[in-house]
Protein backbone atom coordinates (compact mmCIF):
# COMPACT_ATOMS: atom_id res chain seq x y z
CA UNK A 1 0.00 0.00 0.00
CA UNK A 2 0.84 3.42 -0.49
CA UNK A 3 -0.18 6.34 1.99
CA UNK A 4 -1.13 9.73 1.08
CA UNK A 5 -2.96 12.46 1.75
CA UNK A 6 -4.40 13.45 -1.46
CA UNK A 7 -3.64 12.01 -5.21
CA UNK A 8 -2.69 14.44 -7.87
CA UNK A 9 -4.61 14.32 -11.26
CA UNK A 10 -5.27 15.91 -14.39
CA UNK A 11 -7.49 17.35 -15.71
CA UNK A 12 -10.87 17.36 -15.67
CA UNK A 13 -11.51 17.08 -19.05
CA UNK A 14 -14.20 19.12 -19.57
CA UNK A 15 -12.32 22.37 -18.72
CA UNK A 16 -10.34 24.20 -21.59
CA UNK A 17 -6.96 24.66 -19.89
CA UNK A 18 -5.31 21.81 -18.44
CA UNK A 19 -5.36 21.82 -14.76
CA UNK A 20 -3.57 19.64 -12.08
CA UNK A 21 -6.32 18.43 -9.43
CA UNK A 22 -5.62 17.03 -6.47
CA UNK A 23 -8.23 14.20 -4.60
CA UNK A 24 -8.51 13.09 -0.60
CA UNK A 25 -10.78 12.55 2.05
CA UNK A 26 -13.82 14.78 2.61
CA UNK A 27 -12.33 14.77 6.43
CA UNK A 28 -8.60 15.10 5.28
CA UNK A 29 -7.38 11.95 6.73
CA UNK A 30 -4.42 9.80 5.20
CA UNK A 31 -5.50 6.98 3.21
CA UNK A 32 -3.21 4.28 1.13
CA UNK A 33 -3.59 3.39 -2.64
CA UNK A 34 -3.97 -0.98 -2.84
CA UNK A 35 -0.86 -2.42 -4.75
CA UNK A 36 1.60 -5.21 -5.24
CA UNK A 37 4.88 -5.94 -4.90
CA UNK A 38 7.66 -8.41 -5.12
CA UNK A 39 11.32 -7.91 -4.95
CA UNK A 40 14.03 -9.74 -6.07
CA UNK A 41 17.82 -10.59 -5.41
CA UNK A 42 20.14 -9.40 -8.00
CA UNK A 43 23.15 -11.02 -9.19
CA UNK A 44 26.08 -8.27 -7.45
CA UNK A 45 23.72 -8.80 -4.15
CA UNK A 46 21.70 -5.66 -4.15
CA UNK A 47 17.46 -6.00 -4.59
CA UNK A 48 15.15 -4.71 -7.53
CA UNK A 49 11.84 -3.76 -7.21
CA UNK A 50 8.23 -4.00 -9.14
CA UNK A 51 5.18 -2.50 -7.72
CA UNK A 52 1.74 -1.46 -9.35
CA UNK A 53 -0.93 0.55 -7.78
CA UNK A 54 -4.31 -0.65 -8.23
CA UNK A 55 -7.60 0.63 -10.49
CA UNK A 56 -11.08 -0.27 -10.81
CA UNK A 57 -13.62 1.16 -13.42
CA UNK A 58 -15.29 4.64 -12.60
CA UNK A 59 -17.23 5.19 -15.78
CA UNK A 60 -20.35 5.56 -12.72
CA UNK A 61 -18.56 7.39 -9.98
CA UNK A 62 -19.49 10.81 -9.96
CA UNK A 63 -15.66 12.08 -9.06
CA UNK A 64 -13.59 10.00 -10.30
CA UNK A 65 -15.45 9.52 -14.08
CA UNK A 66 -14.51 13.59 -14.45
CA UNK A 67 -10.72 13.04 -14.26
CA UNK A 68 -9.86 10.77 -18.06
CA UNK A 69 -10.53 11.67 -21.57
CA UNK A 70 -14.29 11.56 -23.03
CA UNK A 71 -14.22 7.90 -24.49
CA UNK A 72 -11.44 7.38 -22.65
CA UNK A 73 -12.12 4.32 -19.38
CA UNK A 74 -12.17 6.17 -16.40
CA UNK A 75 -10.55 4.41 -14.05
CA UNK A 76 -9.77 4.99 -9.75
CA UNK A 77 -7.04 4.10 -7.77
CA UNK A 78 -8.34 1.37 -5.25
CA UNK A 79 -8.78 3.34 -1.85
CA UNK A 80 -7.87 1.77 1.18
CA UNK A 81 -8.47 3.45 4.55
CA UNK A 82 -6.73 2.89 8.09
CA UNK A 83 -9.47 0.93 9.22
CA UNK A 84 -9.28 -1.60 6.47
CA UNK A 85 -5.27 -1.99 6.22
CA UNK A 86 -5.00 -5.10 8.30
CA UNK A 87 -8.12 -7.27 6.10
CA UNK A 88 -6.47 -5.67 3.00
CA UNK A 89 -2.77 -7.15 3.90
CA UNK A 90 -3.57 -10.22 5.03
CA UNK A 91 -6.28 -11.67 2.28
CA UNK A 92 -5.11 -14.82 0.94
CA UNK A 93 -8.03 -15.31 -1.23
CA UNK A 94 -8.56 -13.83 -4.60
CA UNK A 95 -12.33 -13.20 -4.08
CA UNK A 96 -12.15 -12.21 -0.98
CA UNK A 97 -9.69 -9.31 -2.67
CA UNK A 98 -11.85 -8.75 -5.44
CA UNK A 99 -14.56 -8.01 -3.12
CA UNK A 100 -12.56 -5.12 -1.36
CA UNK A 101 -11.90 -3.41 -5.08
CA UNK A 102 -15.28 -1.40 -4.75
CA UNK A 103 -15.01 2.55 -5.55
CA UNK A 104 -14.55 4.76 -2.71
CA UNK A 105 -17.89 6.84 -1.81
CA UNK A 106 -17.92 10.57 -3.87
CA UNK A 107 -19.41 12.19 -0.77
CA UNK A 108 -16.92 11.44 1.36
CA UNK A 109 -13.96 12.20 -1.70
CA UNK A 110 -13.13 16.01 -2.28
CA UNK A 111 -10.99 17.57 -5.33
CA UNK A 112 -9.31 20.52 -5.59
CA UNK A 113 -6.43 22.73 -8.43
CA UNK A 114 -3.82 21.57 -7.46
CA UNK A 115 -0.83 23.66 -9.72
CA UNK A 116 2.37 22.36 -9.52
CA UNK A 117 4.82 24.24 -7.74
CA UNK A 118 7.72 26.09 -9.32
CA UNK A 119 11.34 25.48 -8.09
CA UNK A 120 14.49 26.32 -8.66
CA UNK A 121 16.14 23.19 -8.35
CA UNK A 122 14.79 19.70 -8.54
CA UNK A 123 16.38 17.71 -5.36
CA UNK A 124 19.13 15.05 -6.09
CA UNK A 125 18.06 11.85 -5.42
CA UNK A 126 20.14 9.58 -2.90
CA UNK A 127 23.47 7.82 -4.72
CA UNK A 128 22.52 4.26 -6.02
CA UNK A 129 24.50 2.35 -3.91
CA UNK A 130 23.20 3.64 -0.32
CA UNK A 131 19.46 3.57 -2.02
CA UNK A 132 20.22 -0.54 -2.47
CA UNK A 133 21.79 -0.92 0.77
CA UNK A 134 18.70 0.67 2.72
CA UNK A 135 16.14 -1.37 0.72
CA UNK A 136 17.93 -4.43 1.07
CA UNK A 137 17.96 -3.96 5.29
CA UNK A 138 14.46 -2.70 4.92
CA UNK A 139 13.15 -5.71 2.80
CA UNK A 140 14.77 -8.08 5.32
CA UNK A 141 13.71 -6.68 8.48
CA UNK A 142 10.12 -6.52 7.66
CA UNK A 143 9.00 -8.02 4.32
CA UNK A 144 7.65 -4.94 3.23
CA UNK A 145 8.42 -1.99 0.87
CA UNK A 146 7.52 0.65 2.97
Amino acid sequence: MSRANALAICPPWDSETAERWAIGMADNEQFCVAGLWKSWPEEQGSFSFSFTQLMANADEHPLMKQFHKVGDEKRSLAIVLLSEYEAWLSVRDSEIARSMMSLYPADLMKAWPAPRRKSAAKPRPPAKKKLNSTLKKTSQKTGSLF
